[in-house]
């Protein structure tokens, strides 16, 4: 297993040798079955692998696809509201955003906060804010500042809260609030620029 595994990942990092990684990573799968069955949790791996692989190579069609099976397998697996689940579901949101599908990804990062506060410990509470500040950045690149600006307050309020330091969120909320004033401050010239546009007719 660790052999077929490494291989692959060798050769993902060779740029002369990226027609050889999707066998590679077929290989380790079926190894991955010989050795724990067919429905082993460990299958989720593989594809993690293949999506990881995709979205380096900006195949986004095929790393959409890989990145939904990963979340379908997962659902089999462990449920829709397991911590596995929750780390796959942020994965295939990432791809949509890598992308630059934030109408694709924010279904999936809204899902995120939910499961997050589901699974919302003293020990992991820190995904209840990430969740939330991350939902809040597609929602800003939409152009939903207000649900954007209320996600991103919730996050740092839920940050403050906790025990363990993080990495700051507040500057992110910051990065939401400037992107909101630019696009005021682009609205109002579109509208100065039609006005005037009139007068000159």
């Amino acid at each position: 297993i660790q052999v077929t595994q490494s291989y692959a990942r060798f050769l993902m990092s060779q740029p002369d040798r990226v027609g050889r990684v999707a066998a590679a990573i077929e290989t380790y799968r079926n190894v991955l079955i010989d050795a724990n069955g067919p429905d082993s949790g460990s299958l989720a791996e593989p594809l993690r692998m293949q999506v990881e692989f995709e979205r380096s190579h900006a195949q986004w069609e095929n790393a959409e696809t890989s990145a939904r099976d990963l979340l379908q397998l997962q659902e089999s697996l462990s449920g829709n509201t397991s911590d596995p689940y929750l780390g796959d579901l942020q994965t295939a949101a990432h791809v949509y955003q890598a992308a630059g599908d934030y109408i694709g990804a924010l279904p999936l990062l809204r899902k995120a906060v939910t499961v997050a506060d589901l699974l919302g410990t003293p020990n992991n509470d820190w995904r209840r804010s990430q969740t939330r500040m991350n939902a809040a950045l597609a929602l800003a690149h939409l152009d939903q500042f207000d649900e954007a600006e209320t996600l991103g307050e919730e996050a740092v309020s839920l940050q403050r809260s906790m025990r363990m330091p993080r990495p700051p969120l507040a500057q992110e909320l910051e990065q939401i609030q400037q992107m909101k004033q630019a696009a005021a401050t682009a609205r109002a010239s579109r509208g100065l620029f039609h006005l005037l546009n009139q007068i000159g007719r």
